[in-house]
C-alpha cells in the first residue's frame, strides 16, 4: 500500500478536523520513487483512482452518511512533494463543483532506519 499501488485505498480515517461525517482517505507516499516525472504520474493514478472511489457506490456503500463532498485525500510523505504535485489542491469531478474533493499534504512520522 503506497504510492506506486494505484489500485488499493491505502488508509481511511475518520476526518481529522471533526467534519461531520467526513473521511480521510490517506495516500501513502514512502519515498521509494526517486524520478519527479516517476513520482507525478504515480501521484496522478493514485489521485484518479481515489476520485473513483468517492464517486462510486462503494463509498455510499461503506459510508451511507458520507457525501463525496465530505471526503479529503490526504498524501501523507516522507519526502517532500514535488511543485508540480503540491499545485493539485482539489480534485473536482467534470461538470460538478459541489463534490470537489480537497487533497491536502503533511508529513509522516519519521523511524529510524
Amino acid at each position: 500500500m503506497t504510492l506506486q499501488d494505484s489500485s488499493t485505498i491505502d488508509l481511511i480515517a475518520e476526518a481529522e478536523d471533526g467534519r461531520p461525517n467526513g473521511i480521510d482517505l490517506i495516500i501513502v507516499d514512502a519515498g521509494t520513487i526517486a524520478d519527479e516525472a516517476d513520482r507525478y504520474a504515480a501521484f496522478i493514478r493514485k489521485l484518479k483512482a481515489y476520485a473513483a472511489y468517492v464517486l462510486s457506490e462503494d463509498l455510499a456503500r461503506d459510508y451511507p452518511r458520507t457525501k463525496p463532498r465530505d471526503v479529503r485525500i490526504r498524501l501523507v510523505y516522507r519526502l517532500p512533494p514535488t511543485s508540480q504535485m503540491l499545485e493539485v489542491t482539489a480534485v473536482t469531478p467534470r461538470g460538478d463543483p459541489a463534490n470537489r474533493v480537497v487533497v491536502e499534504f503533511s508529513q509522516g512520522p519519521e523511524f529510524p532506519g
